[in-house]
């Protein structure tokens, strides 16, 4: 018995504790683009340059925090992509079912991403890729720089997730190309130092307050979506 307690402890030591995670991009004017990630994979992240609009993973479902002149709003993103169609359909009848039906443009050498090996990031160590020939023909900064450290993996989890969240807002008008496709098997690999204009500059293992994860108002029902999707005072 006494070996199999040390035999677990010992594998219990080789795995870091889960926590919470925050992370801070920078490189777009003043903003900073600040993702917060609790231990069990909710997660906080900006839905564009308002502070109070943003992604929001709690108790492991998706919503999307809008504001709005009548404060926040939540929507469940089950709820909102299914409201999307169904006002879709009803303005554009079988527009979803015409750009369902078309397949994405095959993949090509052009669209393949280009690695360009290490490169560094603000004193973490990465790999730099461009997005594609064309991107690696201009030799501007990499569009994304991935690290395989595990402290990231948080970042690269959650990042994937959004993908499929900005997605869901397309009402099933979202389709997946084969750079997209790329960019997301890229992001299994490991967690952004940088991507686009933005770079790593902070990373904080610290406990964040659970109220950061909790939804500031109750979901609008179906319904109150697809009357405000019709007069949008946001989006």
């Amino acid at each position: 018995m006494r070996s199999l307690l040390v035999a677990i402890s010992l594998a219990m030591a080789a795995f870091p504790a889960l926590a919470d995670t925050t992370a801070v991009y920078e490189g777009f004017g003043d903003f900073k683009l600040n993702i917060e990630i609790a231990a069990n994979g909710d997660f906080r992240m900006p839905a564009g340059l308002k502070p109070d609009q943003y992604f929001l993973v709690h108790n492991g479902e998706g919503f999307i925090v809008l504001s709005t002149a009548h404060g926040a709003v939540v929507d469940r993103l089950s709820d909102y992509e299914r409201a999307k169609a169904a006002v879709i359909d009803k303005q554009a009848p079988g527009l979803r079912a015409m750009v369902q039906s078309e397949e994405p443009p095959a993949a090509t050498p052009a669209d393949a991403l280009v690695e360009i090996g290490a490169v560094t990031v603000n004193g973490r160590a990465g790999t730099g890729y461009y997005v594609d020939q064309q991107s690696a023909a201009d030799h501007g900064a990499p569009d994304y720089v991935i690290s395989h450290d595990p402290a990231l993996a948080p970042l690269s989890a959650a990042m994937r997730r959004q993908s499929d969240m900005i997605r869901q807002l397309g009402g099933g008008m979202s389709i997946t190309s084969a750079s997209d496709k790329a960019l997301d098997k890229l992001l299994e690999t490991g967690g952004p130092l940088a991507f686009g204009p933005f770079k790593l500059t902070s990373l904080s293992i610290q406990p964040i307050a659970a109220s950061r994860f909790a939804l500031p108002a109750p979901p609008e029902t179906p319904a109150a979506i697809r009357a405000r999707i019709k007069t949008p005072d946001t989006n």
